[in-house]
């Protein structure tokens, strides 16, 4: 097997949040959590090939009706390039659709954790289809 040529070397939560709704129904059959998904990996200006995630989930209060939380967490991740050899198509294309997930994997834990002592039912994150935005500097 090949070896990833990324690595994620931390992250850090930028925002954390969690509010009960005191007027969530859980007899309602018709409640309606949606997520709302941002993201951007960037190039950090001069740190030798590592790149900026930033990964926010929070309600999308327009199509939610009668969720249980309000929820907005941002985790931001450095990734590094541990193998400077690898192709650059091949490392953006790691960057683009395994450090997006990377970082909705710790959101999805801190969100239940966050949620787990609630009034409501613990929050789980279902999975989540991302787009990723470049930018470089």
């Amino acid at each position: 097997m090949k070896p990833i040529p990324v690595s994620l070397e931390h992250y850090f939560f930028t925002t954390q949040s969690v509010i009960a709704n005191p007027d969530h129904d859980i007899n309602n059959s018709f409640t309606k959590f949606h997520l709302k998904i941002e993201n951007n990996l960037s190039l950090l200006p001069e740190q030798n090939n590592r790149y900026g995630i930033e990964v926010t989930v929070s309600l999308d209060k327009e199509n939610s009706n009668n969720a249980p939380y309000d929820v907005n967490v941002t985790a931001f991740g450095v990734i590094q390039v541990i193998d400077d050899k690898t192709d650059q198509n091949e490392i953006d294309y790691l960057l683009k659709v395994s450090g997006p997930q990377m970082m909705i994997g710790v959101i999805r834990e801190r969100i239940a954790e966050m949620t787990s002592r609630g009034p409501w039912p613990t929050a789980h994150l279902n999975f989540i289809p991302i787009q990723i935005n470049i930018e470089n500097p």
